[in-house]
C-alpha cells in the first residue's frame, strides 16, 4: 500500500545526527494510516529512536551503520508496535514507554517488555534545558517542520508547561 512518503524503510536525512524513517501503512481503525520513525545521534554517538517502524534487512544495516541503539520510545499508546522488534535486534537499549502503553500492549497481543515509564508531563527544566540549546530548527511529533525560529517554536508548544 503506497503512503506518499516513499521510499520506505530507509533512512532520509533530516539534519545533523537526525533522520526520519518513513514505514508502511498499518491499519489504524480500519483506515491505513502511515508510520514515521525519528533517529537521533546522541553526543555519546549512540543512538535515540521514538516510535521505531517496521524494521527490514537494509534498514538494519543503515541504522547499523550510525551507531549503537541505546534508547527505544514507545511515545503514546499507539506508537508501541514496533519497539520489540527493534529490541531483540537490540537487547543492550533501553525501552522506553507512555502511562498505559504496556498495558495496552500485553492487551492486543502485542510483546513488549518496557523498562521505562515515561511521564505525563515533561519536567519544566528539561524543556528549559531543551530551549538553552538555541535550536535554529525544530520538528514537532505529528507537526510541523519549524526551519527557524525554533527556540519561539519550543516556547509556543511547552507553553503549557513553562
Amino acid at each position: 500500500m503506497a503512503t506518499g512518503y516513499e521510499p520506505l524503510d530507509r533512512l532520509k536525512p533530516v539534519a545533523h545526527d537526525i533522520w526520519i524513517i518513513d514505514g508502511p501503512a498499518i491499519r489504524f481503525y480500519g483506515m491505513p494510516f502511515s508510520t514515521r520513525a525519528t533517529v537521533v545521534r546522541l553526543a555519546s554517538g549512540a543512538l535515540w529512536v521514538h516510535s521505531p517502524t517496521k524494521m527490514s534487512e537494509p534498514l538494519r544495516s543503515e541504522v547499523e551503520a550510525l551507531g549503537p541503539v541505546a534508547h527505544l520510545v514507545a511515545p503514546n499508546w499507539i506508537h508501541y508496535a514496533y519497539v520489540q522488534d527493534w529490541a531483540n535486534l537490540w537487547p543492550e537499549a533501553r525501552t522506553w514507554a507512555a502511562p498505559g502503553v504496556a498495558e495496552r500492549a500485553a492487551k492486543h497481543g502485542v510483546p513488549g517488555d518496557f523498562e521505562q515509564t515515561l511521564r505525563q508531563e515533561p519536567p519544566p527544566d528539561d524543556v528549559e534545558r531543551m530551549i538553552g540549546w538555541n535550536p535554529e530548527a525544530v520538528i514537532l511529533a505529528h507537526g510541523r517542520w519549524y526551519v527557524q525560529d525554533g527556540v519561539k517554536e519550543l516556547r509556543r508548544a511547552f507553553r503549557w508547561v513553562l
